[in-house]
């Protein structure tokens, strides 16, 4: 790759990063109303609706007059509701008599309020300071295209700035899980993980989750339920939970346990033609691949396309050699609900016995696992 090439896919890349960022927060104590009345205030102007939501069904409405409103709610368990203004929303939790700044987007009046506030409070300090460093790195990419000033120190000074993101981002997260650890008997957390299901690493809300959090009941966070539940069957010593789908070339059924065998690791790779996050890490196996496979190593792809056009090119372009299955029905595939799946690409490793060796081994990590498996 080029100077040039390797500057826009630097500068591309960061783009995406920075477009993904987020912010969460909330710290308190169980409780929960099925009743419950919310006040609060508002610059609207008056006659604007007020819409109250859950799990997007719209609960009641009322209308802002002179600065304020009132409306209250039943709901039959734990539940965040979401107020509407247009395209503008707070979350509350259903716990009590909730007051809300519906303008600054805070919220009180009972423990669990109360303390969402707080830890909102708390990551927004790491958020500024992402914001600050985000800011910062787009106007020092677009100096590069431009090719004004000192290019070195432009790029020194980018790659500090990055570093900075990197580190706020880090302790954002590092928050977030504290948040979680720490309020195991309260319900607010679940306004994070509906929000932002990827922002804790899966294996350590798999921990968090056999101590029974409060936040993990109710209808709202079944799918992260089962979720977790599919991601424990899928954690290493496991027998691999099975799953029979057609093959792209014969488009007959074929197990993925089948693939398994004495002498042989498979990788088995979820992908699809379309992500663009993909193209680097199936590229990155097919290296792996030409080294390990006479080891030992086989390789089955497993597609979450819709398109059998786009998924068929996609293989040709990138020249993969290994089987691939697909159902060809994208997020709503099999292999999302069986395996947990909520991001691509994503893998599992097995041994020879069809256990699970490993999982969402990182690309930088693939060749160190696999060699561990299969010595020269």
């Amino acid at each position: 790759m080029n100077g040039s090439k390797c500057f826009l896919w630097i500068s591309e890349m960061w783009r995406r990063l920075l477009c993904g960022a987020v912010l969460l927060g909330a710290a308190g104590s169980q409780a929960f109303a099925a009743d419950s009345w919310i006040e609060g205030t508002s610059t609207l102007a008056d006659g604007h609706m007020l819409y109250v939501r859950v799990q997007g069904r719209t609960l009641d409405s009322v209308r802002i007059s002179s600065g304020r409103f009132r409306v209250a709610c039943r709901v039959a368990e734990p539940a965040v509701l979401t107020l509407c203004v247009g395209p503008r929303s707070v979350e509350v939790v259903a716990d009590g008599p909730a007051h809300v700044d519906f303008d600054r987007g805070v919220v009180g009046g009972t423990p669990e309020n109360d303390a969402l506030c707080k830890w909102n409070n708390l990551l927004r300090g790491y958020q500024v300071q992402m914001d600050s460093a985000s800011a910062h790195i787009l106007r020092l990419l677009s100096r590069l295209e431009k090719g004004e000033d000192d290019q070195r120190a432009v790029r020194e000074s980018l790659g500090q700035w990055q570093q900075t993101y990197q580190r706020q981002q880090q302790l954002w997260r590092e928050a977030l899980y504290t948040c979680l650890r720490d309020n195991i008997h309260y319900y607010f957390p679940a306004v994070f993980l509906q929000r932002y299901p990827d922002a804790v690493d899966r294996t350590a809300l798999l921990r968090l989750s056999q101590q029974d959090p409060f936040y993990l009941q109710g209808e709202a966070m079944q799918g992260m339920r089962r979720d977790l539940e599919a991601w424990r069957l899928r954690q290493p010593g496991q027998l691999l939970p099975d799953l029979t789908l057609p093959d792209l070339v014969s488009g007959t059924p074929r197990a993925l346990s089948s693939f398994a065998g004495p002498g042989r690791c498979v990788l088995v790779c979820f992908w699809a033609g379309w992500c663009g996050d993909c193209t680097g890490f199936m590229t990155r196996v097919r290296r792996l691949y030409r080294t390990y496979h006479r080891r030992g190593l086989e390789v089955v792809g497993v597609s979450l396309d819709t398109d059998a056009a786009v998924w068929r090119r996609a293989v040709r372009s990138l020249r993969l050699p290994w089987p691939q299955l697909c159902d060809m029905r994208g997020w709503q595939s099999r292999a999302v609900a069986r395996y947990g799946l909520n991001r691509i690409p994503d893998n599992l490793l097995l041994g020879p016995d069809g256990r699970i060796v490993a999982n969402d081994i990182p690309a930088d990590s693939l060749e160190r696992v696999v060699s561990r498996l299969l010595p020269p």
